[in-house]
């Protein structure tokens, strides 16, 4: 097959109920499971070629949702987890989380999220590795992919896609299930980032949800 433009749908995971120090990787609430639900039905009427997720439950959760409706199996990738959730050389930290972390971990670049955790910028390094393969393998599939993952992840591939020197100095907003849709055309001259959509939720206009309220769960 002759490889296209890919086309990402970046999803941040549905409404997730908040840390506790008994549970470290929370699932969704009721209103994210519906939340998953309305972007599942969505979805399944604009039907990407392929689906990747974060190994999170809150992210696992809503693209099992998305996997039911399309039919699409679910490209697990652990390098997708929320910024603390990874050791430096990208493996998994079981019992991290951002819950009582302090300052962002943007404002701290240098510095471990956790004991043990990786720091701002080794975050940037995961995502991009994770990224990499997303891309090839859209390419491949056909050239449309949804990926669910959290808001630092897309804070995270902004900062790559600008190149910041540590992190970018705008701070974007990712609604809960909320689709931003960027083309990556690395072949021609100019940008290869086309953001097309940013922060979209077609699906949920029937809630009237406030999404600057969301983007801060």
């Amino acid at each position: 097959m002759t490889d296209r433009r890919p086309h990402l749908l970046l999803v941040r995971h549905a409404e997730a109920e908040h840390y506790s120090a008994a549970c470290s990787d929370p699932g969704l609430t009721a209103r994210g499971r519906r939340q998953s639900q309305l972007l599942a039905d969505w979805l399944g009427k604009n039907t990407p070629d392929i689906l990747f997720s974060s190994t999170l439950r809150r992210a696992a959760d809503t693209a099992r949702a998305v996997a039911e409706r399309t039919g699409l199996p679910v490209g697990w990738d652990a390098r997708l987890r929320e910024v603390g959730t990874c050791r430096p050389d990208g493996r998994p930290l079981e019992g991290a989380g951002l819950g009582g972390v302090g300052l962002p971990p943007r404002e701290r670049p240098l510095e471990s999220v956790f004991p043990g955790a990786e720091s701002w910028v080794e975050f940037r390094v995961r995502v991009g590795l994770a990224m990499d393969r997303v891309l090839a393998a859209t390419a491949a599939a056909g050239g449309r992919a949804a990926v669910v993952c959290h808001g630092g992840v897309l804070d995270a591939l902004l900062d790559n896609i600008v190149d910041a020197d540590v992190c970018s100095p705008v701070e974007v907003a990712w609604a809960n299930t909320a689709v931003t849709h960027l083309e990556h055309r690395p072949r021609e001259t100019g940008s290869p980032w086309v953001l097309h959509s940013h922060n979209t939720r077609p699906h949920l206009k029937d809630e009237q949800l406030d999404a600057w309220t969301e983007a801060a769960r």
